[in-house]
């Protein structure tokens, strides 16, 4: 997404303003100058046709009655008018004969005269008619008038004919224009920017303003802070004020409910016998309860930025974070067990449940882990363990049987080897099926003092009965082990020998 710019609304607001009414000013102004200058132009037109068509007369007039040096003074007379800045009779060949200028007298007036225009002169000519018209540059009009040099008396038409060439200047005119317009609309100017700083307070005062003191309260709402917008009067604005006010007071009750929740939360944190550690993807550690500092024996300042892994053993270091790299946003939850050196150097046994969280794009933000000290259930399960493998290789037969069912739930090894059964097939088995000489009446009636709590331990002597269908004599020792559930418990010694 690409970023959206933006400056100060104190700043373009009025710098706008000021520049769409320079603007609209600006336009006036120069429609002004233009029709001013169109005026020049038509004015400078007509008074130049005339000049000329009067020049053009007198000149005729002296030539034909043969008075040359006097038209060349009638031509010169017009050289008092400084805005000529040009002004020659030229022959059929645009050789200038009379001048302003004597140094140009004789000279092809195409080579000598800025803006002689052969073609037009030439057509002129071809036509006989006048041509006026404003030079590309708009500076200056340039003027060809048809001039008669010699005349028959016996002839309509002249024997020689010439032209009259004058360059007429405006940019002078065009100046004067300008410098007038300006000074004319200086006043305008003036008012403008007056207007612009009323208009600059005026907005200043009832909208930079107000959007500059909403703008501080979004800033302090985002920050969590309590303040209430202070805009008076109507409009948009006071809608939005209101609205902030209103979301100011939900924000507050929503920040009263959440630091009470958090405030319980740390509560329980604190107080929880577990462990609570969160830690960040590198293991740094972010937070620690006070039960998971008290069994480090250090301070929540110590552990703060220490590595969540740092008592582990190398190898479970890189067997914990290869698991917690591993996890999800699918598949967040993780539990795991290892061991680390406690406070006085003895290896103790912590088991931990670790949830991570994920942003958007899927990657680990944080962890949080809850964990205890499992060091004695681990010990209980050893001896558990080491118990077991001493009960399976003793020498005398232990069974165990269910109270209610009579069928067997575990045997040992010498059980198994003296009955010839596997233990699958003595879970289908009660000590019926290996005892013939009891009915379930009478062996009912032998194991109801257990039942009944008046006797603890009852011994008899039977005869068991094995898989190949061979017997054996054998004292049993059965007793009620008053669990859930509860189950017998019966030892026949090792030594009953095991003749048919």
């Amino acid at each position: 997404m690409k970023a959206i710019y933006s400056v100060s609304l104190k700043l373009w607001l009025p710098l706008l303003m000021l520049g769409t009414f320079a603007l609209l000013l600006s336009i006036m102004t120069w429609m002004h100058y233009q029709d001013r200058a169109t005026e020049l132009v038509t004015l400078s037109r007509n008074f130049v046709s005339r000049d000329m068509a009067s020049l053009q007369r007198e000149m005729e007039e002296r030539l034909r009655t043969g008075e040359y040096v006097r038209a060349g003074q009638a031509l010169s007379s017009r050289g008092t008018n400084t805005r000529y800045q040009a002004l020659v009779a030229l022959d059929e060949r645009g050789r200038i004969l009379h001048t302003t200028r004597l140094a140009l007298k004789n000279m092809l007036a195409e080579k000598v005269l800025e803006g002689f225009d052969v073609q037009r002169f030439t057509q002129m000519r071809r036509h006989n008619r006048p041509d006026v018209h404003l030079h590309s540059d708009g500076r200056r009009l340039n003027v060809y008038f048809p001039l008669r040099l010699t005349h028959s008396s016996s002839e309509i038409r002249s024997l020689r004919s010439g032209a009259l060439f004058a360059s007429y200047d405006l940019s002078t005119a065009r100046a004067d224009i300008w410098a007038q317009i300006w000074r004319a609309s200086l006043p305008t100017w003036l008012l403008l920017l007056i207007v612009m700083m009323v208009l600059t307070v005026f907005l200043h005062r009832v909208v930079t303003r107000p959007i500059s003191h909403l703008v501080r309260v979004a800033g302090r709402l985002a920050g969590g802070g309590s303040v209430l917008s202070d805009i008076r009067g109507s409009g948009e604005l006071v809608g939005l004020g209101e609205a902030f006010n209103e979301m100011s007071g939900q924000l507050m009750e929503q920040t009263e409910i959440l630091q009470e929740s958090e405030a319980r939360y740390r509560t329980l944190s604190e107080e929880t016998p577990v462990w609570i550690c969160r830690f960040l993807p590198g293991g740094e550690i972010t937070y620690a309860n006070g039960t998971y500092c008290d069994y480090l024996e250090k301070s929540f300042g110590e552990l703060l930025g220490s590595s969540f892994l740092l008592p582990l053993s190398e190898a479970d270091r890189e067997a914990v974070m290869g698991k917690l790299s591993a996890l999800t946003a699918e598949s967040p939850n993780h539990s795991h067990e290892h061991q680390m050196l406690g406070s006085h150097g003895e290896l103790r046994w912590q088991h931990w449940s670790t949830h991570a969280l994920f942003d958007e794009q899927g990657r680990a933000v944080f962890y949080q882990s809850i964990g205890e000290d499992v060091t004695e259930r681990k010990h209980a399960e050893k001896l558990s363990t080491r118990f077991g493998r001493v009960v399976e290789d003793s020498l005398n037969e232990i069974y165990i049987f269910d109270s209610g069912t009579l069928q067997f739930l575990q045997a040992t090894q010498g059980v198994r080897e003296n009955l010839g059964y596997s233990m699958e097939e003595l879970k289908k088995l009660t000590p019926l099926d290996i005892s013939p000489e009891f009915t379930a009446e009478t062996f009912a009636d032998l194991i109801a003092p257990l039942r009944s709590g008046a006797e603890q331990r009852i011994v008899y002597r039977t005869i068991h009965r094995r898989k190949d269908d061979s017997r054996c004599p054998v004292e049993v020792h059965l007793q009620l082990i008053d669990d859930e559930p509860s189950v017998f418990l019966a030892t026949t010694n090792g030594n009953s020998m095991r003749a048919s």
